[in-house]
């Protein structure tokens, strides 16, 4: 079936809505995690984060989601100075 992320994708890529957020995406919440250091719980950060970028948001998220493959494909995150958990 269609759920919200789903949707969601079809807005941002198929749509190409510039201000959709995907705060339950998996590699969004673990980007924030990554780059910005914080607990289990990122998605009142992020909801705080993205709210800054409105109404670009569906490109904060594009441009987070390829920091945080840049920053793991870059020795684990030395560039960035971020601690592995």
């Amino acid at each position: 079936g269609i759920d919200r992320w789903t949707a969601e994708m079809f807005l941002i890529f198929g749509l190409k809505r510039l201000d959709v957020l995907s705060l339950g995406d998996a590699g969004l919440q673990r980007a924030v995690r990554l780059l910005y250091g914080n607990g289990k719980d990122v998605t009142g950060l992020l909801a705080s984060i993205a709210d800054v970028w409105r109404p670009y948001r569906s490109v904060g998220w594009l441009l987070v989601f390829v920091a945080e493959s840049w920053v793991m494909d870059r020795s684990r995150g030395i560039f960035l100075n971020i601690q592995e958990p």
